[in-house]
């Protein structure tokens, strides 16, 4: 009977520690995720509509999806606002120039990999920047490719327009999100040319956007990851097109630009086209 006894109350001590795994690792470690904000003059933090701090802050925050809002203390500049879809156990980077017309920024977040090897997604306004990775040309914006687990400085460019860079941290099994948006180059004077002069530069090139389909509804579901299983962020129109910011491995979902934010179409009802 003793047997028994200690029997039972061992089971019972395994089960409640399978259990306090499990609640830990839902309830607890998964909420360890940041945000962190820096701007080049003095700037209000807000977070869901919520006041976080003046920068640079970094800001401890649930996973999934929050809005993120900037606003200049010297009440000059246009409000910096984005999206950000938090990932667990990560640190989501947010890094503002506030300049008169149109501000410069980079956003880097981390979301699953689709693949066994850890992804960099890269995309800059204006479309067809060109990117550099470590010093070395990696081609025009929108760029997806494979980087070793590490640090690793991209740097985005266009003709007219100031140069970004950045500094990621590159995790196994997931990918990193570099989103670029350059301000244009008050001081740059074109060149003229009696004749024209063959270039390289990406200028001239038609940027990408994504038409919609007829679909069965009359309308596609835009998703917040690219699967059909994922959050639903609202709705386009057949015939409608949007911004192209990437595809996934396969091709068969197109990120677009949707609601000052980004979202993800099913590939079988939408096709990339240039503008």
């Amino acid at each position: 009977m003793e047997k028994i006894q200690n029997l039972i109350l061992t089971v019972l001590i395994v089960v409640l520690l399978v259990l306090s795994v499990f609640l830990l690792n839902k309830f607890i470690l998964v909420k360890t995720s940041f945000v962190s904000v820096n701007s080049s003059v003095a700037s209000s933090v807000f977070l869901d509509n919520k006041f976080k701090g003046q920068t640079p802050i970094k800001i401890k925050v649930n996973t999934g999806v929050s809005q993120l809002k900037v606003v200049a203390n010297a009440n000059t500049f246009v409000p910096f606002e984005t999206s950000i879809d938090v990932y667990p156990n990560t640190t989501s980077l947010v890094n503002i120039v506030f300049a008169q017309g149109a501000n410069a920024s980079n956003v880097v977040y981390f979301d699953r990999s689709d693949t066994s090897e850890p992804q960099v997604s890269i995309v800059s306004t204006p479309n067809l920047s060109k990117i550099e990775i470590d010093g070395q040309v990696r081609g025009f914006s929108p760029v997806k490719t494979i980087l070793s687990p590490g640090k690793h400085t991209i740097e985005s460019e266009f003709v007219g327009y100031e140069n970004q860079n950045v500094e990621i941290d590159v995790k196994p099994g997931l990918r990193t999100v570099v989103l670029f948006s350059l301000a244009v180059d008050t001081a740059f004077i074109p060149i003229a040319s009696a004749s024209p002069v063959p270039s390289s530069s990406p200028v001239a090139l038609a940027a990408k956007q994504v038409q919609i389909l007829d679909t069965p509804t009359g309308f596609l579901k835009v998703r917040q990851d690219p699967s059909s299983s994922s959050t639903e962020l609202g709705q386009v129109n057949v015939g409608e097109t949007y911004k192209y910011l990437e595809s996934n491995q396969d091709n068969s979902w197109h990120k677009i630009e949707f609601n000052n934010s980004f979202g993800w179409v099913s590939g079988q009802y939408s096709k990339v086209v240039e503008e």
